[in-house]
């Protein structure tokens, strides 16, 4: 079982030591969204194949990454590095810094832990399609040579769908992956 730790919550962010110890207990329980039925999930290092962390900022959950890697779990960060303005992202940490981690993860760890992720693109008054090009150029020359693969996820509003209702309030969501 592939475990997607923290995609609609930073745990590595926020919750770090929640998520160890659960880890050393070997075993969490969570809500079925479908079902609202509790459910106990195993951690034992026989059920788990790897966990996903999904994250804006690696740095409280760095210290745990060599417990991880010494119990012999696989894993992969998706860290978001966005880099936008303050006033789109005013908690996130500073990009450079965030590159910095990420630099630190790959040397230890390998390139292969960590997908860099510049995502959701949002085109407003404050990022038009030339921020984005600049950014996300800026960004490469950063954090090309930390990550294996990157990702980018665009937003924009459908105005009709040949499938029917989309669940994103109107907001369709493309992916394009680039790979060495």
């Amino acid at each position: 079982m592939i475990v997607s730790a923290s995609y609609k919550t930073d745990i590595p962010t926020f919750y770090g030591d929640w998520f160890m110890n659960r880890l050393r207990s070997g075993y969490c329980k969570m809500v079925n969204p479908y079902s609202k039925e509790i459910v106990r999930v195993s951690l034992d290092r026989e059920s788990v194949d790897a966990f996903v962390f999904w994250t804006k900022n690696i740095a409280p959950f760095v210290k745990h990454l060599p417990e991880l890697h010494s119990r012999n779990y696989p894993f992969v960060i998706q860290h978001t590095i966005n880099n936008y303005p303050r006033s789109l992202e005013f908690s996130v940490v500073d990009a450079s810094r965030s590159v910095d981690h990420v630099h630190r993860i790959s040397n230890e760890f390998g390139k292969k832990v960590c997908v860099w992720r510049y995502d959701t693109i949002i085109f407003s008054s404050v990022t038009p399609a030339e921020f984005h090009l600049r950014n996300f150029a800026d960004l490469v020359s950063l954090a090309s040579k930390l990550a294996r693969n990157s990702s980018c996820v665009l937003s924009e509003p459908l105005t009709h769908s040949i499938i029917g209702p989309r669940p994103f309030n109107g907001m369709g969501v493309a992916m394009i992956v680039f790979r060495d």
